[in-house]
């Protein structure tokens, strides 16, 4: 629902983030626009369009409902629904009357905002993660700690930080891609195939350095990758080991296919030199800096080996456009959960039929196709898993797609907010659902044993500033 409707509405609807979205959808429970009856309305476009204008409102059967939208200000305003059931334990109306979600673009405001008192919960990058600053999730969290311990330990008693080991592991799994038939401006097939080798796939993913992309880059805040199906789901085998850094190997892989390639136009060595590119969307510059660290290596034995990298940034709608047209040489990939079933990740990596990512990478392996249609029809736990691992196993094989990390989260709020005792769904605040990108409001107290805001704060709370009881409502800003 989220994608329908980010695609059918304007630029400015769609900017209010993932993050607002699910805020809105989450709470929101079944919601149906409905028209004053002025006009004739029809199709799932049309609904949308309606729910945008003022003369319309919502029925929202959840536990709160939207009140206002002001996308000029990009401000959500919901309120709590007076008249909800309770769910199906009967556990009553939510604890907070009123959720108020802003939208602010810049992190760093976002973070002098919530210094200031100015909201209880905020989105922040902990690393260099598409195009956002690294570092900021320090401005509350201990460094040090941090990286010597992996904890998030807060260094006021202001605000609080979640999980305090480690990190809460996402449904998502990111990738790099290898295009097997790489086809030129007039659509056709290019000479030069080189990932239509598996020799040289393997090469490629030899010859990244993930622990240098995790660690330095991504300042550890993300779980290396080793298979489609993330950690938590049915399906993941904890047994699958990461490919190694290992320049050596890969070097001797590219002599090989270079001196002995698959199909003449696909020679290469010091004499008869070629290029491959990596493509990454200008401003993404955690890809940019993966792009970087897997070209450094590829360059560092090109001179003996002649195969080169060149790292290309091109703008959104360029790369997608060159994509969608299978233009792209070597790209990066990301599927996040739509449901939580192994078949919503080995559909869209590995099937070469159905598959989002094989069917514009070229990948076909008519045995893993055949055995993700299979294994969907299991009705045995202990049969299905056997055959999803042989899926997995066949995939890690072809050396499909450079695994490279599993989304990690973590949550930043003001010390006042706790989860309900007996929260019956995760809340975002002190636990997590893998599956859930955002915060489940019917689950959030506010005041009550947690302590105020200290008073070395540099302005008054958002408490003191909109006048409220200490329990009536909170302010989130949006995570970018």
């Amino acid at each position: 629902m989220l994608e329908r409707i980010q695609g059918s509405v304007s630029k400015d609807f769609a900017k209010l983030s993932v993050r607002v979205s699910t805020v809105w959808l989450v709470t929101a429970g079944y919601c149906m626009p409905v028209s004053d009856g002025s006009r004739q309305d029809s199709g799932f476009d049309r609904s949308v369009k309606i729910l945008l204008l003022s003369d319309s409102f919502l029925l929202c059967t959840g536990p709160y409902m939207l009140k206002s939208w002001d996308k000029a200000t990009q401000t959500v305003i919901l309120v709590r629904n007076e008249n909800y059931w309770g769910g199906p334990d009967k556990r009553g109306l939510a604890p907070v009357p009123n959720a108020i979600i802003r939208g602010i673009d810049d992190p760093n405001t976002r973070v002098l905002d919530f210094k200031a008192g100015a909201c209880d919960l905020i989105g922040i990058p902990a690393s260099i993660s598409l195009v956002l600053p690294g570092g900021l999730i320090f401005e509350f969290a201990d460094k040090e700690t941090w990286f010597s311990q992996h904890k998030l330990v807060s260094t006021s008693s202001d605000y609080q930080l979640f999980p305090t080991e480690g990190l809460w592991t996402m449904f998502n799994t990111q990738v790099i891609g290898f295009n097997q038939k790489i086809r030129g401006p007039d659509r056709k097939p290019q000479a030069f195939q080189p990932f239509a080798d598996v020799r040289i796939r393997k090469a490629f993913a030899l010859a990244f350095n993930r622990t240098a992309f995790v660690h330095d880059v991504l300042q550890d805040f993300g779980v290396p990758a080793t298979q489609m199906i993330p950690p938590g789901m049915f399906g993941y085998d904890p047994n699958i080991q990461p490919t190694p850094y290992d320049p050596d190997a890969a070097k001797k892989l590219l002599l090989e296919a270079g001196a002995n390639p698959i199909n003449p136009e696909n020679a290469f060595d010091a004499e008869n030199t070629k290029t491959v590119e990596f493509s990454y969307i200008l401003g993404y510059t955690a890809d940019e800096a993966a792009a970087t660290i897997l070209a450094s290596t590829i360059n560092g034995f090109a001179s003996d080996t002649g195969l080169y990298a060149q790292v290309v940034g091109v703008a959104g709608p360029q790369l997608q456009a060159e994509r969608r047209a299978g233009r792209l040489n070597v790209f990066f990939l990301g599927w996040f959960v739509d449901h939580v079933d192994p078949d919503d990740f080995l559909v869209p990596f590995a099937s070469g039929t159905a598959g989002y990512f094989p069917i514009r990478m070229s990948y076909n392996n008519p045995t893993v196709t055949a055995l993700i249609g299979e294994q969907a029809k299991i009705t045995d736990k202990n049969q299905r898993l056997q055959a999803i691992e042989e899926i997995e196993r066949m995939v890690n094989d072809d050396w499909a797609y450079i695994w490279l990390i599993h989304s990690a989260s973590y949550s930043v709020s003001r010390s006042w907010l706790h989860e309900r005792a007996d929260a019956s769904v995760a809340s975002g605040i002190e636990h997590c659902n893998q599956a859930i990108y955002g915060y489940w409001f019917y689950e959030i107290e506010k005041g009550g044993a947690m302590s105020p805001p200290s008073a070395s704060a540099a302005q008054p709370s958002f408490l003191s500033l909109i006048q409220l009881p200490a329990t009536s409502s909170f302010t989130m800003k949006k995570w970018l």
